[in-house]
């Protein structure tokens, strides 16, 4: 199981996994207005549907969503588990293929870089 960020859990709790990939590939980064009532058509509905946007709604509050997360480490490994090539994550998140293993290659989610106790 791959280990859900902290800022994405709200996204993951109303949506679940799935369309929370689906969103922040789409929204990651950028501001999105979520309404109580949608209308079929808007961007947001597209991705997550009319209940979708409403239970982002009840969960984040309606109105501007200041920025969606990129939450880009875990939709890395999001797009791995689905059979996806790294090359082909690559280009779908308009990476650098290095990027992409540096993720993979770091199995417990956590910044690598050592710290020192000063």
């Amino acid at each position: 199981m791959i280990e859900i960020p902290e800022n994405l859990q709200p996204y993951v709790d109303a949506i679940g996994e799935d369309l929370t990939l689906k969103f922040v590939m789409r929204f990651g980064g950028s501001p999105v207005y979520l309404s109580a009532d949608p209308r079929s058509g808007g961007d947001v509905v597209e991705v997550v549907g009319v209940d979708g946007m409403r239970a982002l709604a009840k969960s984040l509050g309606r109105g501007q969503i200041g920025r969606v997360p990129i939450g880009r480490e875990w939709t890395v490994r999001k797009l791995k588990a689905q059979g996806l090539s790294t090359l082909a994550i690559a280009r779908e998140l308009r990476v650098a293929d290095e990027t992409v293993r540096r993720i993979l290659n770091d199995r417990d989610g956590r910044d690598r870089q050592t710290s020192f106790p000063f």
